[in-house]
């Protein structure tokens, strides 16, 4: 795990779930993920972070090459959650899986160019609210 990453959790203190409600485990664990993209400028600093495991990650790219919408604000939300230097509230977490509730309605069903599912089932188990 990096330096940056690290001391992110240290300041968010979210263990055991990520900025998106996502458990971490041994084969899920924390990634960086840059609110604004490197291939934007974006550096990789703490206010350009947010702390998803793999599998939120993997989905959050998934969201951006379909709804450019819901992605935008899930990292708007990413960016608040940053300037309060704290873990995601409880209203934010709902906000985000209300966001990722209404992306699911929409493309539950929908295919990738190998007949696969946009939206595996990994996806859908969001734990903050257990």
């Amino acid at each position: 795990m990096d330096s940056i990453l690290k001391e992110m959790l240290k300041i968010y203190q979210i263990k055991p779930l990520d900025f998106m409600g996502y458990k971490v485990t041994r084969e899920n664990p924390y990634t960086y993920h840059h609110i604004q993209k490197k291939s934007d400028g974006g550096k990789k600093t703490i206010d350009n972070g947010a702390i998803l495991t793999l599998n939120a990650h993997e989905y959050l790219n998934i969201i951006e090459l379909t709804d450019e919408r819901t992605y935008i604000a899930l990292n708007q939300i990413f960016k608040l959650i940053n300037n309060q230097k704290q873990a995601p509230t409880l209203e934010q977490y709902q906000i985000i899986n209300i966001m990722l509730s209404l992306y699911e309605e929409k493309h539950i069903n929908i295919r990738n160019s190998k007949g696969k599912l946009l939206i595996k089932e990994k996806y859908l188990k969001r734990e903050f609210l257990k």
